[in-house]
């Protein structure tokens, strides 16, 4: 017995190393060859965005939309710019958000899609230079999969939903005069910045909330906090800390990225944990 119980382990020894198995062979949706987000549309991308804003404020509890029945969509084709922004246009609130911002969207929810099937991790290094023109040919067998299509939608929309969320929320919380209801709150972050960094992290928490309080959108997608984390990621990839930095942080009108992610994440878990109560 002892003799045949070694034998199996010498044969099974010998065995020549599996191969490992590469990626499943591509299932493309031929119909979708005009997608948006492969083509980077900006046409059909900022009719997205403005979607994706209806899908927020439908969402959000009627208190907090007080105040936005004339709400604003300003998109920047400006070139360079890659920001969103909250504001006031004469007495009516105003958000904003740049063509350059919608581009990074794309192409990091297009790469993010991308290493999900291939399980490889191509967007860290995207992050670096995401803000570099992109290659003129830059495609894959896999740019027309069923399951890569569908997964770059929610990664595009998660991204463009938590940026303007975020600057949604500076109206929905009263931050900014045209929406403050008589709250001071909204001029305080203008005289100190640790004031103004506060109401950033409020707002970041607000717009988690509110883009997880779309159940279902549209298309019967269940929004997460992941595109969150990877605009976030984005941010921290492309910035260069100094000592500097560190140090006076708090005269930054945003709070860095390593301070920003874990509240979407916390966020995110009481939300989920409370079934949105909280």
């Amino acid at each position: 017995m002892v003799r045949l119980a070694c034998l199996f382990v010498v044969m099974v020894a010998c065995q020549p190393p599996r191969e490992p198995e590469g990626p499943r062979p591509p299932d493309p949706d031929s119909s979708r060859w005009k997608d948006p987000i492969n083509k980077r549309d900006l046409p059909v991308l900022r009719q997205i965005v403005e979607s994706t804003l209806k899908e927020l404020i439908a969402a959000m509890p009627e208190g907090r939309r007080l105040g936005l029945e004339y709400l604003q969509l300003e998109i920047s084709d400006r070139a360079g710019a890659v920001n969103a922004f909250a504001t006031c246009s004469g007495s009516e609130p105003l958000i904003g958000i740049s063509e350059g911002l919608i581009t990074i969207a794309a192409r990091l929810a297009t790469s993010k899609a991308l290493d999900e099937i291939l399980e490889t991790d191509a967007t860290r290094d995207l992050m670096r230079e995401v803000s570099a023109p992109e290659p003129v040919a830059n495609t894959t067998p896999y740019d027309l999969d069923r399951d890569k299509l569908g997964r770059q939608h929610m990664w595009f929309v998660e991204q463009i939903a938590f940026a303007l969320g975020h600057e949604l929320a500076h109206h929905s919380l009263s931050h900014l005069s045209c929406t403050s209801h008589g709250d001071a709150l909204g001029s305080v972050g203008q005289l100190l910045p640790v004031f103004a960094q506060a109401t950033e992290l409020e707002a970041d928490a607000e717009a988690v909330r509110n883009l997880l309080a779309v159940r279902r959108d549209q298309h019967g997608y269940a929004w997460t906090e992941n595109g969150a984390i990877l605009v976030l990621q984005m941010f921290k990839a492309q910035r260069e800390r100094s000592v500097h930095d560190i140090i006076f942080a708090f005269e930054q009108t945003h709070p860095p990225p390593e301070v920003r992610i874990p509240v979407v994440i916390t966020t995110a878990e009481i939300w989920n944990a409370t079934d949105g109560r909280l």
